[in-house]
Formats: structure tokens, C-alpha cells, sequence
């Protein structure tokens, strides 16, 4: 499968009701441009697959100098209630 383009993930830190909180950070990342245009293309779903993704070289360096050079960290915060 390609990447649609753009293409964006939702990755929740938490699941609802386990240590899930409404108040969301939001993180860039880029998926090289040869990665999304694979057509073995698949999305990071886990935690794990996202760290094993940054290693793997998946996503393009977007914030030189930083802590973790492939997450540009907004101060946006969104607010993602749970109902039920």
C-alpha cells in the first residue's frame, strides 16, 4: 500500500481509561519519501514499531539539534474527550 498523501498518523499514548489522558501533544514526524511511496508501505501502529521505524531510518530528520532529530514537537495541545 503507498502512502495517501499527505498522510498522517493518530498514535494515542495511552488507551481510555488506562492512564489515558484528553489533553493531546502534537508531534511531526515525516516518513522518508521513498518509505511512503513503497508500495510494502505500512503505517507505524505501536510505540514499538515507531521506535524500530526511527531506527530503521522511516522518517526524515525535521528538527536538526533537538533531542530526537525526527520529532518536531508543537505546542499545540488538542483536547480528545472519551465518550461513551
Amino acid at each position: 500500500m503507498r502512502a495517501p498523501s499527505p498522510w498522517h498518523d493518530h498514535l494515542l499514548p495511552a488507551l481510555p481509561g488506562v492512564g489515558y489522558s484528553p489533553a493531546l501533544r502534537v508531534v511531526v514526524l515525516r516518513y522518508t519519501q521513498s518509505d511512503a511511496e513503497s508500495l510494502e508501505f505500512e503505517p507505524v501502529t505501536t510505540l514499538g514499531e515507531l521506535a524500530a521505524a526511527k531506527l530503521a531510518g522511516r522518517f526524515t530528520p525535521i528538527a536538526p539539534g533537538t533531542a530526537d532529530p525526527y520529532e518536531l514537537v508543537k505546542n499545540d495541545v488538542l483536547v480528545r474527550p472519551v465518550v461513551r
